[in-house]
């Protein structure tokens, strides 16, 4: 179960980029081209991160007879 969370986060990458692209604050500080390597990378990196996280948290938190 934890394998398609993980696939459905990195599948919505796309939609990720497209929100820091819009609504990224500091958009005017770097070149367009490396700002867009820099969201590119960090629009599947930061969320699957975040889902790591919450899935280790939550796999410790339960009981071990469930395991």
């Amino acid at each position: 179960m934890d394998g398609v969370v993980r696939a459905y986060v990195v599948t919505f990458a796309f939609v990720t980029f497209r929100v820091l692209n819009d609504y990224y604050p500091g958009s005017h500080l770097q070149p367009d081209s490396d700002r867009a390597v820099a969201m590119g990378w960090a629009s599947w990196v930061l969320p699957l991160l975040a889902t790591e996280v919450l899935l280790q948290l939550r796999r410790m938190r339960s009981p071990a007879s469930s395991r």
